[in-house]
């Protein structure tokens, strides 16, 4: 094997293993995101089914049944 070979394999696998860190930490950092916009979301439908439990369009619903209905139509 010729030095510029080896150069090159090296180089190569190298370049293999920081696409494959790269990917490991985008797909967590994605995760880790996706998790707080959920969870921020779930928040403010909290607030908002507790204002609009029993009146209005949800006149006869629970706070749960409110809850359950923003987080389908949100999430």
């Amino acid at each position: 094997m010729s030095v510029s070979q080896a150069t090159s394999l090296a180089i190569q696998s190298s370049c293999d293993w920081c696409l494959k860190i790269r990917d490991f930490l985008s797909t967590t950092l994605r995760n880790f995101s996706d998790g707080l916009v959920a969870g921020r979301q779930m928040q403010a439908n909290y607030h908002v089914a507790k204002q609009l439990a029993g009146r209005g369009t949800y006149k006869h619903m629970t706070f749960a049944e409110v809850f359950r209905v923003i987080n389908d139509k949100t999430l």
